[in-house]
């Protein structure tokens, strides 16, 4: 996205049913509701989320233990099955246990989500309709067991792939799982624990990463990372780009298109959220020492990473991860802003970001008291915050100063 001339401005307020024979293959009780809006869906019973991709239809929420959906031409299919946690003893007796019942062919690999022990599978199998192939996920917990199953007709697979990888991403065990990736990129590149986090870049990645990075007034952020946990954040990132190009602004209702615009920001953030856990804590007490108030610690943030080269990356997302954006020091106006908002969260302070198609750009809305552009949105005014040019909160450049020509996107997900 470009870089804009700034100067300052104060805004004022202004399915088809499902081709597949769906795989009910285990009894279940209706034990509660299902809420679902749009693309989300909160288990109120069982406390789980999915944030599955836009226009995908719940088919079946009559069991909140059983859930079913299917993308717009019922040839996709996401189902989540829920046990109670002593169900099963192991992730993979499950697996077991559903590649018997299916009669499936292909390979697993065990791996760990959120500390609990988790097993992905690649699973080929016949259905009444079809032969089907997908991924799928066995995550055996405390409370509960989760059977996560995606699949297309095996004619269609390489078509829908991405689509598959994202709604099993989508799913989050908890509200706390919200701020975490998903299953898929936790197997493609697990999350370091807070040991590792602390430990500085040494950590397990071959992937050479710079040791600290320069911090304003002198002070040094070490990075717990290295460009493997950058690559592993891209993965995602470009996944999700693929799947938001098929949304064709012309083509498409416009609201229909800007939710699949606020859900591929949503998936970026929840995959980088606590990738950035120990340069956060480092940043928090640097500000803490200095006895900052919210006000400053934003300037002061913003003023560090304005200072990062501006670059594009060329890909289909053109979006840096945030984990890379930190080790090159290098960044867009989108990932800048990405990893301005999710640094800004960690130290308790409320930002949303702000996209804008009329305008080529992107920036951050701050919830802090101060002059200057304000931009309206979900019933707050937040002070905008440009990523791209060494100015304070609240400049913007005049000719982008229409509030209507922008679009705020709340980053974290909630039920």
């Amino acid at each position: 996205m470009c870089r804009p001339n700034i100067t300052s401005i104060r805004w004022t307020s202004a399915i088809i049913r499902l081709i597949l024979t769906l795989l009910l293959l285990f009894a279940g009780t209706l034990l509660g509701p299902v809420a679902a809006r749009a693309e989300s869906v909160w288990n109120q019973t069982y406390g789980f989320y999915l944030d599955i991709p836009e226009g995908w239809k719940l088919v079946d929420g009559s069991d909140p233990a059983r859930l079913s959906f299917a993308d717009p031409t019922g040839r996709a299919v996401l189902q989540i099955f829920r046990y109670p946690g002593n169900r099963y003893t192991a992730a993979a007796d499950m697996a077991r246990d559903f590649k018997s019942k299916l009669n499936a062919d292909g390979d697993q690999a065990a791996f760990s989500y959120n500390g609990r022990d988790a097993v992905l599978c690649d699973f080929t199998f016949d259905t009444k309709s079809a032969q089907v192939r997908g991924y799928d996920v066995f995550i055996n917990g405390r409370d509960s067991d989760y059977a996560l199953l995606s699949y297309a007709p095996v004619d269609v697979y390489n078509s829908f792939h991405d689509w598959l990888l994202s709604a099993v991403d989508s799913f989050s065990s908890g509200e706390e799982g919200l701020l975490y990736p998903g299953p898929i990129s936790q197997f493609y590149r697990p999350l370091r624990s807070a040991g590792d986090q602390t430990a500085g870049a040494s950590g397990t990645g071959t992937g050479k990463s710079a040791t600290s990075v320069p911090f304003r007034g002198g002070a040094t952020i070490n990075l717990p990372f290295t460009n493997d946990d950058g690559e592993a954040n891209q993965v995602v990132i470009e996944r999700e780009a693929r799947i938001l190009a098929t949304y064709q602004l012309n083509s498409e209702p416009v609201a229909h298109w800007k939710k699949a615009w606020e859900r591929y920001y949503r998936m970026v953030y929840r995959d980088s959220y606590h990738r950035l856990d120990s340069v956060a804590d480092q940043v928090s007490a640097i500000f803490a020492a200095k006895k900052l108030s919210k006000p400053q610690m934003a300037s002061e943030l913003l003023a560090w990473l304005q200072d990062f080269n501006y670059t594009r990356t060329n890909t289909i997302s053109d979006l840096e991860s945030p984990v890379s954006c930190l080790l090159t020091q290098t960044g867009d106006c989108d990932a800048l802003g990405m990893t301005y908002a999710i640094l800004l969260h960690h130290l308790g302070i409320d930002a949303v970001l702000m996209v804008s198609v009329k305008y080529s750009h992107s920036m951050v809305g701050v919830d802090i008291p101060g002059l200057g552009a304000r931009f309206p949105f979900d019933g707050k005014h937040y002070l905008v915050a440009e990523l791209t040019a060494p100015v304070a909160i609240g400049m913007i450049d005049q000719q982008m100063s229409d509030p209507a020509g922008w679009i705020g996107i709340k980053l974290t997900a909630s039920p």
